[in-house]
C-alpha cells in the first residue's frame, strides 16, 4: 500500500484529473457568483426539493455552487488533498461517479427531510472524507499543519456532529442533512470490497450459491436412496427365487437334501418375513 502524507499547506501537491476539473469547476462557478451576483445561479443551480419536477437538474448542479468565500474554500482544501489518492487508487470515472453518487445521496436526504433549497460540494466531500478514513484509518491529516489528527478520529468525530445537527435541527442554515446523505452514500457506493452494496450483493450470491448447493445436495441424496433402494429391491427378488428354489427342493427331496447354506437363507428369509 502506498502511504500518503498529508498537511495543509505541503507543496508540490499533484491534482488528479477529476479533482482538478472539480475543483475549476467549483471556483470558476464561484467567481462568476462573485461577479454578475449569485441570485441568478442560485435560483436556476441549487438544488430546490419544491421545484423539483421543473428544474431537477438542480440534485446535480448544487454541487458545484457555493454561497460564500469559506465555503468554496474549505470545501475544495479538503478535495486537495483527500481526492488524489482516492481517484489514483479506484481510477478517474469510478472516483467520478463515486463523487456524484454521494452529492445525489446528499440531494435525495435532504429533499426527505428538509424543504430548504440547497447548495454546495459538501455531500460529496464528506463521501470522499469517509472513503479515505475507510481505506487510510490510521493515516494522521495534519490540520493546517498543526493539529495531527488520525483519518478514522476526524471522521468519526464529522459524523457525530453532523448527525447531531441534523436530528437537533439547530437551524443554523447549513444542510446538515446533505452532508449525512453525503456520509450514507459514502458508505453504500464505496468502490472496492468494502462498500455496503458489494457486502449485499455478495451475501445474495453466497445464499444463492449455498442454496443451489444443498438442492444439488439433495438431488444426488435422492439419487443414491433411489439407487439403493432399486439395489435392495433386486437383492430382495434373487433371495425370493432362491428361496423359491429351496422350497421345491424340500417339497422333492426332503430337509435332510438341504445344504447348511441353503437352511441358513430359508432360516433369514423366515425372521425376515416375520418382522415385516
Amino acid at each position: 500500500m502506498r502511504n500518503y502524507t498529508f498537511e495543509m499547506g505541503i507543496s508540490g501537491h499533484r491534482l488528479t484529473p477529476y479533482v482538478k476539473r472539480i475543483m475549476w469547476l467549483n471556483v470558476s462557478i464561484w467567481f462568476l457568483m462573485w461577479i454578475t451576483g449569485s441570485l441568478w445561479v442560485h435560483e436556476w443551480f441549487s438544488f430546490q426539493p419544491y421545484k423539483i419536477l421543473i428544474r431537477p437538474w438542480g440534485a446535480v448542479t448544487y454541487m458545484f455552487v457555493h454561497g460564500g468565500f469559506w465555503h468554496v474554500f474549505v470545501n475544495m482544501l479538503l478535495l486537495f488533498f483527500l481526492g488524489p489518492p482516492l481517484e489514483r487508487k479506484w481510477g478517474s470515472q469510478a472516483f467520478l461517479q463515486y463523487f456524484l453518487a454521494c452529492g445525489l445521496g446528499g440531494a435525495v436526504l435532504s429533499y426527505a427531510f428538509v424543504a430548504n433549497s440547497i447548495i454546495g460540494a459538501s455531500a460529496g466531500i464528506y463521501g470522499v472524507m469517509l472513503a479515505f478514513a475507510l481505506i487510510w484509518p490510521n493515516l494522521p491529516i495534519y490540520l493546517w499543519g498543526i493539529f495531527p489528527l488520525k483519518a478514522k478520529w476526524l471522521v468519526t468525530l464529522m459524523f457525530v456532529m453532523t448527525f447531531s445537527s441534523a436530528v437537533g435541527q439547530t437551524g443554523d442554515g447549513v444542510a446538515h442533512f446533505a452532508h449525512l446523505g453525503g456520509f450514507v452514500s459514502g458508505f453504500i457506493f464505496l468502490p472496492g470490497n468494502r462498500s455496503f452494496v458489494y457486502r449485499m450483493t455478495k451475501l445474495w450470491k453466497d445464499l444463492k450459491n449455498s442454496s443451489a448447493k444443498r438442492s444439488h445436495k439433495n438431488s444426488n441424496l435422492k439419487l443414491v436412496r433411489e439407487k439403493e433402494s432399486e439395489l435392495n429391491s433386486k437383492k430382495e427378488s434373487a433371495i425370493s427365487v432362491k428361496v423359491d428354489m429351496i422350497l421345491d427342493k424340500i417339497a422333492k427331496d426332503g430337509m435332510s437334501s438341504l445344504t447348511e447354506r441353503e437352511k441358513k437363507l430359508l432360516s433369514q428369509a423366515a425372521k425376515k418375513r416375520q418382522s415385516n
